[in-house]
């Protein structure tokens, strides 16, 4: 199996942590924008949604990287455990920030609509059916990756543990040796992703027939929020109680 020094897989892993971190800082940034009403949208459902991708972010995409460069620089201290595999290794890590990024980011976003279309007045049948019902398979697609990144995650732990201890010198080796290598897995992986999701509105399209003009009005009237402000609230026929028709 190909190999990469582990010392340098820590590195990455400690990378995608800062990156993270400072991703983390840039998404709370809006929150004191006055004009993008987020103090108000957190307070309703589904704006509460923000909350938890926010936290699921740290969670995962912070700590959760800090935690394996932690974990892989104990076996490299510890057990002398100097080599990964290198594919197993970039799978993983980049399985699972893409994952992280996707999930939480779409969450983000529903939360973000959502709110706004509860805070003028759409009820929770026209944004369950219009704004979340299309969200839910990227949402758990983007699970599953993660999914699959943390079990290739442990396969290259289990390699590394079944594996004789190595010397505390990696041998060095050339660059070229392996960038065909490379440049076929990331190729590959780069394929099956997009090819992945691609293929996700054939299979969802059966089983939405009636959401795409609910979905097409929601998000035309919500774009239109800030450039039509005396423009009325359309009437959808799915209104929550005591809903009163009004004026952006």
């Amino acid at each position: 199996m190909e190999i990469v020094p582990t010392s340098k897989l820590v590195r990455y892993f400690l990378y995608a942590t800062v990156i993270n971190f400072c991703a983390a800082i840039v998404f709370t940034v809006p929150v004191i924008v006055p004009e993008y009403t987020f103090p108000l949208e957190l307070t309703v459902w589904p704006g509460t949604w923000m909350f938890e991708a926010y936290f699921a972010f740290l969670i995962v995409g912070v700590l959760g990287n800090l935690g394996w460069a932690e974990l892989l620089d104990l076996l490299r201290r510890n057990l002398d455990k100097e080599e990964s595999g290198r594919y197993l290794a970039f799978a993983h890590i980049s399985l699972s920030n893409l994952a992280v990024y996707g999930a939480t980011g779409l969450m983000f976003a529903l939360g973000y609509m959502g709110g706004a279309a509860a805070l003028i007045g759409f009820g929770r049948a026209v944004i369950t059916q219009s704004i979340i019902g299309w969200m839910v398979v990227p949402i758990g697609v983007f699970i599953y990756l993660y999914l699959i990144g943390s079990i290739l995650g442990v396969a290259n732990l289990v390699w590394m543990l079944g594996g004789s201890k190595r010397s505390r010198t990696v041998a060095p080796v050339q660059a070229s040796s392996h960038r065909y290598k490379d440049l076929i897995f990331w190729g590959g992986l780069i394929a099956a992703v997009s090819a992945l999701f691609a293929y996700l509105p054939l299979v969802e399209i059966p089983y939405y027939p009636s959401n795409y003009l609910s979905e097409i009005t929601i998000l035309s009237d919500f774009l239109c929020h800030s450039t039509c402000p005396n423009r009325p609230v359309p009437s959808t026929g799915h209104e929550s109680p005591g809903y009163q028709r009004r004026y952006w």
